[in-house]
């Protein structure tokens, strides 16, 4: 088994909204998940916005070492003019990471 920490890349703001790590944009269900080689850990990636936003808005899934938009190693979209708020089940597979990458972030 290897552990994976999971980061959100937005500065920190309590909030009771989207338990347990929480800004007013964006949650994880967890901090931290131990995954093999084949097997499946599901994350709970939640959103809350302020106002809307355009169609090109997704949610990215990054190596926490590397701060370029470009580098995403998975993404999802929230739709055309996706809702202001909602949550995502991410299926995170050690076998689709590089061998590397040992910290995630979602932004």
């Amino acid at each position: 088994e290897c552990m994976i920490v999971i980061r959100r890349n937005t500065a920190p703001t309590p909030c009771a909204a989207i338990p347990p790590i929480c800004d007013s944009r964006l949650g994880v269900s967890t901090d931290c998940i131990y995954i093999g080689e084949e097997s499946t850990q599901v994350i709970y990636v939640s959103w809350k916005l302020s106002r809307e936003t355009n169609m090109i808005d997704w949610i990215g899934l990054f190596n926490i070492d590397d701060d370029n938009p470009l580098h995403y190693l998975d993404h999802r979209g929230r739709g055309v003019v996706g809702p202001q708020e909602g949550t995502v089940a991410w299926s995170i597979m050690r076998a689709n990471l590089p061998p590397s990458v040992d910290s995630i972030q979602f932004g």
